[in-house]
C-alpha cells in the first residue's frame, strides 16, 4: 500500500508535509512533528485515522478567562475510498441520524468508532435526534465537531 501524506501546521517543531504507513493516526502525525508547549491537543482527535491529502492544524491554548483564537482540527483531505487507503469516504449523501449504523457514522469526519457507539448509545438512550443540534449533548462531540459534521447529517 502507498503511504499517506498529511500536512501538519501550525504549533508544531517540524511542520510539512509527513509520509505515513497507511492506518496512521492523528497521534502519529503530532508525534512526528512534535508538538510545542502551550499546543491544543485537546482540540483534536487523537485516534482519528488519516487519510491521504489530510491536513492536521495545530492551533494554541488560551487562559481560561480569554476564548481560544486558534483551535486545533483535521482539515479533511480527499475522502474517496480507494483500494489502496482502504481509508473512510465522505458520505456522498447526508447521513440520517436516526438510522445510520456505526459504520455509517464512522464514515463522518472527526467521528471515530468510540463517538459513532456514542451517538447510538444517545439514541437508544433518549429515543430519535428530532434535532441535529442534539449531537452536542453526546459525549465526544463539541462545538468544533458539530460544526464539521453539521452539514452531512440529517434528522
Amino acid at each position: 500500500m502507498a503511504d499517506l501524506v498529511v500536512s501538519v501546521v501550525g504549533m508544531v517543531e517540524h511542520p510539512g508535509l509527513l509520509h505515513l504507513p497507511p492506518g496512521s493516526r492523528v497521534a502519529d502525525a503530532v508525534s512526528a512533528t512534535v508538538a510545542k508547549d502551550g499546543a491544543d491537543l485537546a482540540g483534536l482527535n487523537l485516534a482519528q485515522r488519516l487519510v491521504d491529502g489530510d491536513q492536521v492544524v495545530v492551533g494554541t491554548t488560551a487562559p481560561d478567562s480569554v476564548p481560544p483564537q486558534t483551535g486545533s482540527a483535521v482539515v479533511p483531505g480527499r475522502r474517496a475510498p480507494t483500494a489502496a487507503s482502504g481509508g473512510p469516504s465522505h458520505p456522498a449523501t447526508k447521513v440520517d441520524l436516526n438510522t445510520a449504523t456505526e459504520s455509517d457514522l464512522d464514515a463522518l469526519p472527526g467521528v471515530g468508532p468510540t463517538t459513532a457507539r456514542a451517538i447510538i448509545a444517545w439514541r437508544t438512550e433518549h429515543g430519535r435526534f428530532t434535532t441535529i443540534d442534539q449531537l452536542a449533548e453526546v459525549t465526544g462531540i463539541g462545538p468544533a465537531r458539530l460544526a464539521r459534521i453539521r452539514d452531512l447529517v440529517k434528522i
